[in-house]
């Protein structure tokens, strides 16, 4: 998805008429957001298979609230025990967790802007460059490299507190 993503924000980028230049640029954005969140799908998977059937709409509440939840359990125990190596651990999971909901949010809301509000259009700027509703392609772009650098410290930290 993200190869696709990256072909269709580079043919934006291409002299077409402006109705398939918007249209290649929001279809960037729509390829971006499935690439993220098939990679949380994937880590959400490594943690709780049972928790991949959810809706796209309750993806971020599943790391910013069950996942987030089971770390803070696990901090507390570990700050009981006093283990600061894993209090950091799982401190560093909490932040990534609560990040990608954050991201999952955002990246969200660009792709229902970009599949269903034609009205607001791809803004295309003198830098080979464009953004729709205020968030620029480059960091649509790195939506995916995000959630697996988050989702690597969320999976580390779950299989050293073996939560199942």
């Amino acid at each position: 998805m993200q190869v696709v993503g990256h072909y269709l924000q580079v043919e934006a980028m291409k002299p077409h008429n402006p109705e398939e230049k918007d249209l290649f640029g929001r279809s960037s954005y729509n390829r971006y957001y499935y690439a993220t969140f098939n990679i949380t799908r994937d880590i959400v998977r490594t943690i709780n298979p049972k928790w991949v059937s959810s809706k796209h709409a309750e993806y971020p509440d599943i790391f910013s609230k069950k996942i987030v939840g089971r770390f803070k359990k696990e901090r507390s125990s570990a700050l009981k025990v006093e283990d600061p190596a894993l209090v950091g651990i799982l401190n560093k999971a909490i932040s990534s967790a609560n990040d990608i909901a954050l991201l999952l949010r955002k990246a969200n809301s660009a792709r229902k802007v970009a599949d269903y509000d034609l009205s607001i259009k791809v803004n295309f700027l003198n830098t080979n460059r464009f953004s729709l509703s205020s968030i620029d392609i480059t960091s649509a772009h790195l939506w995916p490299e995000r959630a697996n650098t988050l989702g690597s410290l969320i999976i580390d930290a779950w299989r050293q507190v073996d939560v199942n």
